[in-house]
């Protein structure tokens, strides 16, 4: 479906695979990068959490921010209205 999605609305079918390659390295480059960036987080906020008394804060927050991305994710691609 969103290989589909996004092959629609693509502005050029001259440009189709340059297009399709920054839009593979747009959704697979954050998921590279977010695994040392959440754990380093994940590790902060456990030692935060257990001086404070909330010994899994740091999972609190990175499934928090998980579905905030999650939401926001969800309200850009409802803006797409239509296919070109």
């Amino acid at each position: 479906m969103d290989w589909a999605l996004a092959s629609d609305v693509l502005p050029s079918e001259a440009d189709y695979a340059k297009d399709m390659g920054v839009w593979h390295v747009a959704f697979t480059f954050p998921q590279v990068i977010s695994t040392p960036i959440a754990g380093f987080m994940l590790d902060k906020f456990q030692v935060v959490g257990s001086q404070t008394g909330h010994p899994n804060l740091g999972y609190t927050v990175i499934f928090t921010l998980a579905t905030v991305y999650f939401v926001l994710g969800t309200v850009f691609v409802r803006n797409i209205r239509k296919v070109r």
